[in-house]
This record gives C-alpha cells, sequence and structure tokens, in this order.
C-alpha cells in the first residue's frame, strides 16, 4: 500500500530543518529576554534579526516565513501578531533579495556593500515601517518610526558585520540560496 502523503524530498527537508533552528534561535533570545527596551516606544532591540537576517537569506521565503513567525511570537506585550507579520514580510523578502541580488559573494568588499544594503533595507523600510503600520492597523497603536529607528542603530551595525563575517568565512557551498 502505497503512503497517502509523499515525504518531501530531501533539500526542501534540509532548508525547513535549517529554517526552523534559525528561527528557533531567535525565539531563544526573545525568550531568555535579552532584549532592551526602545525608550517608550513598546519595542526591543536585540540579537535576534542576526539569525532572522542570515537564516532567511539562505533559507528564502518559505524559510523567511518560518523563521519571522518564531522571531516575532515570542515577543513580550501580547502583541505578536504585528511581530509576526512585519518580521514575516521583511524575511520574505531578503529571501528573495539575497538570492536575485547579493548572492553569489564575488569580491568581499562588493558583497559587504549589497549586504549591507540588504540589512538597512531589512530594518529601515521593511521591518519598522512595517511594525508602525502593522500596530496602527491591528492595535490602533501610534509608533515613532523615528524612535524606534534611532534605538536599533547598535542592533543594525551588529546585523550587518556578524553575519558578513560568517558569510565570508564559510566554504562556498554553505554561502548559497537553499530554495
Amino acid at each position: 500500500m502505497k503512503p497517502i502523503i509523499k515525504p518531501l524530498p530531501l533539500p526542501i527537508r534540509i532548508n525547513l530543518f535549517i529554517a526552523l533552528f534559525f528561527g528557533l534561535c531567535a525565539f531563544v533570545i526573545v525568550k531568555s529576554n535579552a532584549m532592551v527596551q526602545i525608550g517608550d516606544t513598546g519595542t526591543y532591540t536585540d540579537p535576534r534579526e542576526i539569525f532572522t537576517i542570515l537564516g532567511s537569506s539562505l533559507t528564502g521565503p518559505w524559510g523567511g516565513l518560518i523563521i519571522g513567525f518564531f522571531a516575532g511570537v515570542g515577543i513580550p506585550g501580547g502583541k505578536w501578531l504585528a511581530s509576526v507579520l512585519a518580521h514575516q514580510i521583511a524575511c520574505v523578502l531578503v529571501g528573495i533579495a539575497y538570492k536575485k541580488f547579493i548572492f553569489p559573494m564575488g569580491n568581499p568588499f562588493f558583497f559587504f556593500i549589497k549586504w549591507t544594503g540588504m540589512v538597512l533595507s531589512y530594518y529601515y523600510l521593511l521591518l519598522a515601517p512595517g511594525f508602525v503600520l502593522l500596530n496602527a492597523l491591528l492595535y490602533q497603536e501610534n509608533l515613532s518610526y523615528l524612535n524606534i529607528i534611532e534605538g536599533i542603530l547598535f542592533e543594525v551595525l551588529f546585523s550587518v558585520f556578524f553575519p558578513f563575517i560568517v558569510l565570508l568565512i564559510l566554504p562556498d557551498r554553505y554561502k548559497q540560496p537553499l530554495w
């Protein structure tokens, strides 16, 4: 008798496992309270975005949905839906951008420029505005975009340099998108 549901091909299972790993790393960081509140904005800065950006870059849009869910679901304050949706949208687009515009690495200097542009776009064009907009739509809460971006400067810098160094030292076969 044939099984009703066929197992997923190995590359897809590996991609899902890696996305789950990166997403759970982000979730653990949030749940361990390794975060600092940004003024009185109700938002937080923490190192989870290192895992969300790097994981989404490697696992693509489907991985970005998984990683974005885990990156946003554990936030304190009960307003997790806006965080989940903002992270998922940003992670999906990072996965696409990495494959279409950033990879292959090539010259490390130009890779750094492209990587920096992607990370800055992730924060300043996708995640922060998405968080502000979704909080307004879902919770009728007016957050200040300027207050948020003021408070995340060190997180952004860390998210540019740490994953860049990781990608720089990884063998080429581990830098390529898995989708």
